[in-house]
């Protein structure tokens, strides 16, 4: 097999080239396998990050099901490639664990995992709550907010002083308990009926 597959690493891994032996990176976006082969040797200031390592020293590859996010790790050091399709990593592991001969198992992970969105909709929908709230407070007393900060940070607490001058105290509360009542029920729906999440795993047999 020589193929060409492309990552989506943010700040690193753009392109990964595989063949009979070694497995390649580079941190430059290729279109055509035989450009990568070409230009993957160059040296220089202005050259693109690279590496390599063969394929005989891969001995666990990992991702959830449904992802395109996979953890391969060789020897002692591990990489995390971020494919543009998740049928591109399916192509990539089953030719890398058919050439090591890999033993595929399913993980099934904590169902914490699943309540995670849902809980994080009520962290944050409490806290959009708790600064509006002071905000509003804060108007409703006659007080002057001063804006601190500069740039982005200055227009975004102007931006929250608005928002809480629109709802006001009653408002901003409202706003926390709808958050916390839908991610409750999301909370709820998942225990009920949750979704289970695999963790692929290939590694060597003992």
């Amino acid at each position: 097999m020589e193929k060409l597959f492309k990552l989506i690493n943010k700040d690193s891994w753009k392109s990964l080239y595989v063949d009979s032996e070694k497995i390649y990176l580079s941190s430059k976006a290729f279109t055509d396998s035989d450009a990568f082969v070409k230009h993957f040797p160059e040296k220089g200031i202005l050259a693109p990050s690279k590496d390599s390592f063969a394929i005989n020293r891969v001995h666990r590859l990992e991702y959830m099901e449904g992802s395109s996010d996979l953890i391969l790790q060789f020897g002692s050091e591990k990489r995390t490639l971020n494919f543009d399709h998740q049928y591109a990593l399916e192509d990539f592991v089953t030719y890398i664990s058919e050439k090591r001969g890999l033993v595929c198992d399913k993980v099934a992970e904590s169902r914490l995992m699943s309540f995670l969105p849902s809980l994080g909709i009520i962290v944050l929908a409490l806290l959009a709550s708790g600064f509006l709230y002071y905000y509003a407070s804060v108007s409703a007393n006659g007080e002057t907010i001063e804006l601190t900060g500069s740039g982005k940070t200055k227009l975004f607490t102007l931006l929250i002083i608005k928002l809480s001058g629109f709802l006001g105290t009653n408002g901003s509360l409202a706003l926390g308990i709808v958050g916390l009542l839908w991610g409750s029920y999301q909370v709820f729906n998942e225990y009920k009926n949750p979704t289970i999440l695999f963790k692929i795993i290939y590694k060597l047999s003992r």
